[in-house]
């Protein structure tokens, strides 16, 4: 066992000297605050499961709040995010956009990529209010809430990227290809139960699930459901080419005032969702918690239906349209833009006007857990996190895949994600638990340090409270099982963790 552990203490460093050494990259799951086996609530959004097997018989969070960033269409130029925060009066386009030259002595020049590549854009910002979860002999209960935002695509076609939709010439078509982009913000409250499924003397199988009643507030979606060409005919004019795009919008917020109609948030919607997770350990010996731990969960499984405020257009076209583009700055709000787009493209104010209510699916995925117990203090987690196929409007994640070594003990942890985002970015990031407070980033270097193409940023912060004890429990052996505190049979019970404080 010493060798093993030792052994790892080199693995352990080989993360931390890349986690320095490497550089860019992103996620928005909060890994470092989720995979700690003290996560307790925390955890249950990754893998309901997870609360059977955690050292804590209760846990209470105060609040937590993340905030991920990610996108491949936009970019700042040499900066970090304290230095955009700090410099944020001198912001300019870059002047190939502008066509004039920069004036700021220290300019925070913002730019497009110009490349072939389909654009993709993630914004997810979570608060997590009051929430707990208490455990009663094998089964774990818990209330959940939480305000979400979130608005993503994975496949804007590059076409449409600034550069290269400015390079076409007039009179020659050009293709787009069917896309999505949408978003949504709204407020969770939900129940969460799970409890251990089956114990034998080599591991245990752990269910759990959340139940989340949901209410929307803002949404939107715009979709392009098959191939169509566009012509620019001069710089005001552009024709449509056979197609189908819809889109759809539930809102209280008007362009003309610039202001919400009503004041605070109004509801749009509701609807339901769920998390479903199972857990397996491998057990091998007093020394180790678990020697192995797979996950598999689905999350965000649900829709939520807009129909108030609420509007979803259909613009279909079987020949080719003229659209005269300085039209839409008669517009004053929303519901002017929506009118002329109508008009635009299917000659009349009203006719893409479908219904006065629309669904919405959340971002539903399937996440895929495992890790390596080297002892009761060091771990090896890998995640992967792919987003579900969805025919329907829907809101979008990324797709993840990290790789986290993690030194653990109750009041103490270090995390360091190492983090394979979309298929396209490698980033890393660093989560330290102290006491009741963590705080990480899985997009450490965008916050520090100065990125030549600064894309997006990821944070969060969480408080919560937990059983405050250092007294040892007296472990007794016991010949039929394998552990037995104060003549109850308990297998596999995390209260033999050493306490650490």
């Amino acid at each position: 066992m010493y060798c093993q552990t030792k052994n790892w203490a080199a693995v352990f460093c080989l993360g931390l000297l890349l986690h320095f050494f490497c550089l860019t990259a992103d996620a928005q799951e909060q890994i470092g605050l989720k995979i700690d086996n003290y996560s307790g609530i925390n955890g249950i959004t990754l893998n309901p499961a997870s609360s059977v097997l955690t050292p804590l018989n209760w846990d209470i969070n105060l609040g937590t709040v993340a905030f991920h960033l990610e996108n491949t269409y936009v970019y700042v130029a040499q900066t970090s995010l304290l230095n955009l925060l700090q410099n944020a009066e001198n912001i300019e386009m870059a002047p190939a956009i502008t066509g004039e030259q920069i004036t700021s002595a220290n300019p925070i020049i913002v730019d497009f990529f110009d490349e072939e590549k389909n654009k993709t854009v993630f914004v997810n910002a979570n608060v997590q209010g009051p929430s707990f979860r208490f455990r009663l002999k094998k089964h774990s209960f818990g209330l959940h809430t939480a305000f979400r935002t979130m608005v993503g695509s994975g496949n804007i076609p590059s076409i449409l990227g600034y550069y290269n939709f400015e390079r076409q010439t007039f009179n020659n078509p050009f293709e787009v290809s069917p896309f999505q982009i949408s978003g949504m913000s709204w407020s969770e409250i939900g129940l969460h139960f799970s409890t251990s499924l089956s114990e034998t003397d080599n591991g245990q199988l752990s269910f759990g699930a959340n139940l989340k009643y949901l209410q929307a507030y803002e949404a939107f979606y715009l979709k392009n459901h098959e191939n169509i060409d566009l012509t620019k005919i001069n710089d005001n004019n552009l024709d449509l080419g056979t197609g189908h795009v819809s889109y759809g919008f539930a809102s209280q917020f008007t362009e003309e005032s610039g202001e919400f109609n009503n004041t605070g948030l109004q509801k749009n919607g509701t609807g339901w969702a769920a998390d479903l997770g199972l857990q397996y350990i491998i057990t091998k010996d007093e020394e180790h918690l678990y020697q192995w731990k797979f996950g598999v969960s689905l999350l965000d499984l649900g829709l939520v239906n807009l129909s108030q405020n609420a509007q979803k257009h259909d613009l279909s076209t079987d020949s080719l349209v003229s659209t005269y583009l300085l039209s839409f700055e008669q517009g004053n709000d929303l519901q002017d833009f929506t009118e002329i787009l109508s008009n635009e493209i299917l000659g009349n104010t009203a006719t893409s006007l479908q219904a006065n209510q629309f669904n919405l699916w959340l971002p539903a995925a399937l996440s895929l857990q495992a890790e390596l117990a080297f002892n009761r203090n060091i771990y090896l987690h890998a995640l992967l996190v792919r987003r579900l196929p969805n025919a329907a409007p829907h809101l979008v994640r990324p797709n993840t895949f990290a790789l986290t070594p993690r030194l653990e003990s109750k009041w103490l942890s270090l995390a360091l994600p190492m983090v394979w985002n979309d298929q396209r970015n490698f980033r890393m990031g660093a989560a330290l638990k102290f006491g009741f407070l963590t705080i990480g980033s899985d997009n450490l270097q965008s916050i520090f340090q100065e990125q030549a193409t600064f894309t997006g940023t990821d944070v969060y912060v969480s408080l919560k409270v937990m059983p405050f004890s250092f007294k040892k429990k007296t472990k007794k052996r016991n010949k039929k099982n394998k552990y037995r505190y104060d003549g109850k049979k308990r297998k596999y019970n995390y209260e033999d963790c050493p306490k650490v404080g």
